[in-house]
């Protein structure tokens, strides 16, 4: 193996840059003459100036010195802190002076955000209210979403009342913006701004493009990037065209001795793999960039692994295509849109991609995109989820567009915290997504949602064909649903499962088979687009074979330990069902009812608790 790490004169100034760790990597792959190449980076800081890009490499690690932090860093400290103008601002606010720092990037967006932290915490935009959501009125205009499930009054003109008066006073602000849920509450948006705020009417006109679904009575929203509402601790003002940033520090935390720092680097990319083989990354810290840290396109067997990613704008990790890559060991934290996104295999042949991702604590992700920004979001075949831990979420932590996916000793904790009508794994609307495999995971706390509600696992419109089998469910559901929501699916097996204090186990609603018709005209597309209907697909998949006049909402239901529920199951008749017992809560220690012999007295298979979540 040829071996290559920094020596201590390879540069004289210290932090190193990215450019250093490029040409480090170029120099040792172009003299290895093919064989196997190691890079190791010397402990310390690295500035990210450029997007490092390795292509084409076979047999390559690159790795952190051993016993040593190597902290790839996208932001600026920020030292100089003065008052601010007394009577102007409140107590405490300080500013400082931004210019010659840079591009000041944009106030939203997953491609040059500009973020504040401070000792290690992101801080917040200014905004009001200082937390949760004002409401509005009425939502204004002539063109009529129409009724729906909710029966709530909508219009698509982007018109709607607002109710404090308090919104009146930004319409002197330079560039307030509106993040709401606007119609529904499992579609938010961030982008709204106003094309005018009518202090007299007391309506806000909001700038064209306009919410896809539209805005309803007394939907929920806050105002954000608003100088005039600099007033609790821990937010921030960006006065861009003075180059000022305002702040008021979190109590007692002194400006001038916090470690203040900004998000600079807005490169796609820190480091991108495409068609490389048998290449490894391991114990790098990437912290403070604007967008995503890690990008592997093509290729065979590239390992993310023993690595820090930490305060991202847009998603962690980005994998599309290759076969055989493994995301293992890395903690991923705070994130503006969603962790792991994995794109792999072959559909139409049936080729899984071979991905792992195992071992990963992934926690406060979706901060910026509120919905639909999973801790994993995998489109393809074959995939393992193995002993993770995925917690603190406003949405899913799972999201599986695909076939053949095995979910298996993973803890799921506090997701779906703000959106409605989700689960912390969402799957919908796509007959031909099959054999989802959720075998010995723990789901705990997750009981969101204002309508519908919150599931631990959704199967949503036609979703059908999985296994949930040896999960824990403790506290999981909430509004109508259960743990367990089925929305239309079946040949669902659910078996030797443990809810603990959960509203109930599963919940869902049965289709007429007229209704299943119509909406599986929709997914002859999708069937198209993968050969559905060929023979290798029934082969594999026979309950395909009659999917057109399915068994409608039969679902099975085997050997499961209900706790402290209202009932085991509400709205799907067709259950078919045997073994299960639904008990009072006679112990408030879930562990009680993990115990070999508790399950085995009501013929639920024993559960290997002790071993589900991240082994190291």
């Amino acid at each position: 193996m040829f071996s290559w790490s920094f020596p201590s004169s390879f540069r004289e100034l210290d932090p190193y840059t990215s450019a250093d760790i490029q040409k480090a990597i170029d120099d040792a792959v172009s003299t290895s003459a093919g064989g196997d190449v190691r890079v190791v980076l010397k402990g310390g800081t690295y500035l990210i100036t450029e997007e490092i890009k390795v292509k084409g490499a076979s047999n390559l690690v690159i790795e952190g010195e051993p016993g040593k932090e190597v902290l790839l860093k996208g932001d600026v400290d920020i030292k100089r802190w003065r008052k601010a103008p007394a009577g102007v601002f409140p107590k405490g606010v300080v500013v400082s002076d931004l210019r010659g720092i840079g591009d000041l990037g944009e106030v939203i967006g997953r491609e040059n955000r500009i973020d504040l932290y401070a000792d290690g915490r992101r801080q917040t935009l200014a905004r009001w209210p200082d937390e949760g959501f004002t409401e509005a009125g009425r939502a204004l205009g002539t063109h009529e979403v129409g009724d729906t499930w909710i029966h709530k009054h909508g219009t698509y003109d982007g018109l709607i009342e607002y109710v404090d008066a308090r919104i009146s006073s930004w319409v002197s602000e330079d560039d307030p913006r509106f993040h709401g849920y606007w119609y529904w509450d499992w579609c938010e948006d961030n982008s709204m701004r106003p094309e005018t705020i009518d202090t007299v009417s007391r309506t806000i006109q909001f700038r064209k493009p306009l919410h896809v679904y539209g805005y309803r009575d007394n939907c929920r929203f806050y105002g954000f990037n608003l100088l005039s509402e600099l007033d609790h601790e821990g937010e921030y003002y960006i006065h861009r065209s003075d180059s000022l940033i305002y702040w008021l520090p979190p109590s007692g935390v002194s400006a001038r001795k916090a470690k203040a720092r900004l998000s600079m680097f807005s490169g796609e990319y820190v480091f991108s793999f495409e068609d490389c083989r048998n290449v490894t990354l391991r114990n790098i810290s990437i912290r403070g960039i604007r967008r995503s840290a890690i990008s592997v396109k093509g290729g065979e067997s590239v390992r993310v692994e023993a690595c820090h990613l930490q305060d991202l704008g847009d998603v962690a990790i980005n994998v599309d295509g290759g076969r055989g890559h493994m995301i293992a060991g890395n903690h991923i934290e705070e994130m503006g849109f969603g962790g792991i996104v994995a794109r792999g295999g072959d559909r139409k042949t049936l080729d899984p991609s071979g991905f792992v991702i195992s071992d990963n604590v992934i926690e406060r992700f979706s901060l910026f995109k509120r919905t639909y920004q999973p801790a994993v979001h995998f489109t393809g075949i074959g995939l393992l989820i193995t002993h993770n831990r995925f917690q603190w979420s406003s949405s899913s932590a799972l999201r599986i567009e695909g076939n053949d996916v095995d979910i298996t000793f993973n803890q799921i904790f506090n997701v779906v915290e703000e959106s409605d009508d989700q689960g912390g794994l969402d799957c919908y609307f796509n007959v031909t997504y099959r054999r989802i495999r959720l075998i010995n995971n723990h789901w705990r706390d997750i009981r969101g949602g204002l309508f519908a509600g919150a599931a631990a696992i959704r199967f949503d419109d036609m979703i059908s064909g999985h296994e949930v089998s040896g999960n824990v469910f403790e506290r999981c559901g909430d509004g109508i649903f259960g743990a367990v929501q089925i929305n239309g699916g079946n040949n669902i097996y659910i078996n030797d499962n443990l809810f603990y204090d959960c509203p109930w186990a599963v919940t869902g609603n049965d289709w007429a088979l007229s209704y299943w018709q119509a909406r599986y005209k929709e997914q002859v597309p999708k069937i198209r687009d993968v050969d559905a209907d060929s023979e290798i697909w029934l082969d594999h998949y026979p309950e395909l074979r009659n999917a057109y006049d399915a068994d409608l909402g039969v679902n099975y239901v085997d050997r499961n330990l209900v706790v402290g529920a209202k009932a085991f199951s509400s709205g799907l008749p067709h259950l078919v069902c045997s073994g299960n017992h639904l008990v009072e809560m006679t112990d408030t220690r879930m562990e009680h009812y993990l115990q070999p012999d508790v399950l085995a007295s009501y013929g639920v298979a024993p559960i290997p608790f002790e071993e589900i979540g991240p082994r190291r």
